[in-house]
């Protein structure tokens, strides 16, 4: 729905978009995972906790052909799937280091990348 008065106040949701462009770090594709408490729909009234979680695909992203869409570690970034790729890299722990690099990274890491990149996040 785009409607938020379609929406139960007693639903759990989780709301995503997919991205047909999406932007690339270190050659794959990423989603971040935000934390956001909705207390109120009307008026919106929401909380965004300032820390969160980057997953990357463990396959250099290639943009979308009928001959790769199926390479699910390519074009999809979900624990679930990436975890069994030979390329998977988990985190040693939470140290600056660990959370900069691997298939999963923190939040931070991402905006700071993203600065490099002079996007603004």
């Amino acid at each position: 729905t785009r409607k938020p008065s379609n929406i139960s106040p007693k639903l759990k949701s989780v709301v995503q978009r997919y991205i047909s462009r999406p932007l690339i770090i270190d050659n794959r594709k990423f989603d971040m995972r935000v934390y956001c408490l909705v207390t109120s729909m009307t008026p919106l009234r929401a909380y965004i906790y300032h820390e969160g979680l980057a997953r990357f695909a463990t396959e250099e992203y290639q943009k979308v052909t009928t001959g790769n869409m199926d390479k699910t570690f390519m074009h999809l970034t979900n624990y679930s799937v990436n975890k069994n790729h030979k390329a998977y890299q988990a985190n040693a722990g939470l140290d600056e280091a660990d959370t900069n690099t691997g298939s999963k990274r923190s939040l931070a890491s991402i905006w700071d990348k993203l600065e490099d990149m002079d996007i603004d996040p």
